[in-house]
C-alpha cells in the first residue's frame, strides 16, 4: 500500500462504555490493525479532556451539545478512557454535506461500533462509545491532545515494530516500546 492511502486514524473509547472495552477493542482490530493503545485515567480533568478534543468541532461547541457530554459522561463517576490508533490501509475521502473531508472507512467504523454497542451501553447518547478522527488533521489534534495529558496515562500497549505517538513517556522508562508495558 502507498503511504498516502494509510490513515491512522486516532480514537477515544469513552469511559461509559468500560465494561466493553475489550469487546469493543476487539471489533476495532477485525476491520483494521490498532498500533497503538493507551488507558489514561484524567481524574479532575476529563471535562477539559473533552471540551479540548471538540475544541476544532464549530457545531459540537456551539449548540450546547458538548455540556451535554460533559455532564452525561461525569454522571458515570469514572473518569478512564482509552486512546488508540487504529491504521486503514487503503483509506478513502469523501466530502460531508458541509464540505469537511472525512475518511468513509473511519465513519463506516464508529457507526457501526456505536450501533452495535448502543444497546449495551447503560445511558447511551449519541457519541459516548467512541470518538474516531475522521481525516487526518483531526487525528492530528487528538495525538496532541493525547501528548498534553500523557502524565495521565496509566498504562500502554504498542504493535511490536511501532513507535509511540503520544504518551511516549510511559514507553521510555523501560527503553522499548514493545507490548504490554506498565
Amino acid at each position: 500500500m502507498e503511504d498516502d492511502k494509510k490513515f491512522k486514524a486516532n480514537g477515544i473509547l469513552w469511559s461509559s462504555c468500560k465494561k466493553y472495552y475489550r469487546e469493543i477493542l476487539l471489533e476495532l482490530s477485525k476491520k483494521s490493525k490498532i498500533e497503538q493503545i493507551v488507558i489514561y485515567n484524567l481524574k479532575n480533568y476529563y471535562a477539559d479532556f473533552i471540551i479540548e478534543c471538540y475544541q476544532h468541532d464549530e457545531d459540537v461547541m456551539s449548540d450546547g451539545y458538548i455540556n451535554e457530554k460533559i455532564d452525561r459522561l461525569l454522571k458515570d463517576d469514572n473518569t478512564t478512557i482509552v486512546a488508540f490508533t487504529l491504521v486503514i490501509e487503503d483509506a478513502n475521502y469523501k466530502y460531508d454535506r458541509k464540505d469537511n473531508l472525512q475518511c468513509v472507512q473511519a465513519r463506516n467504523i464508529k457507526e457501526l461500533l456505536r450501533k452495535e454497542f448502543s444497546k449495551k451501553v447503560e445511558n447511551y447518547f449519541l457519541d459516548n462509545i467512541i470518538h474516531l478522527a475522521d481525516n487526518p488533521q483531526e487525528s492530528e489534534i487528538l495525538k496532541k491532545v493525547f501528548n498534553k495529558y500523557q502524565k495521565y496515562a496509566i498504562k500502554g500497549y504498542l504493535l511490536e515494530g511501532c513507535n509511540p505517538s503520544y504518551a511516549i513517556e510511559l514507553y521510555s522508562e523501560k527503553g522499548d516500546s514493545n507490548l504490554d508495558y506498565r
